[in-house]
């Protein structure tokens, strides 16, 4: 798996440090059996300096992961919630 880092956001809650959240795109390559197709699917993740979580495979379209991490640092989804926000996305 690849890292790609799209965006970062800094924020602070309450009287805690501020803290960095660095959202990317994961790239990973794909083959069928024989080895003769190979393709990348693209999905994203959101990490601190404590905490990491990724969603995978995703979307075959590089844009479409882009456009997903920039929502997600535009909501400032932590890595805690990542994975709920993707299931409400993907259900709607």
């Amino acid at each position: 798996m690849r890292k790609i880092e799209i965006t970062c956001r800094y924020a602070a809650a309450g009287s805690k440090e501020v803290s960095r959240f660095m959202y990317y795109v994961t790239a990973d390559e794909l083959s069928d059996a024989a080895g003769e197709i190979e393709v990348e699917a693209y999905g994203v993740g959101v990490s601190t300096e404590a905490e990491e979580s990724n969603a995978r495979a995703l979307t075959m379209s590089h844009k479409k992961a882009e456009r997903l991490a920039e929502r997600l640092a535009d909501g400032l989804v932590t890595p805690i919630s990542l994975r709920d926000i993707i299931d409400d996305i993907i259900a709607a």
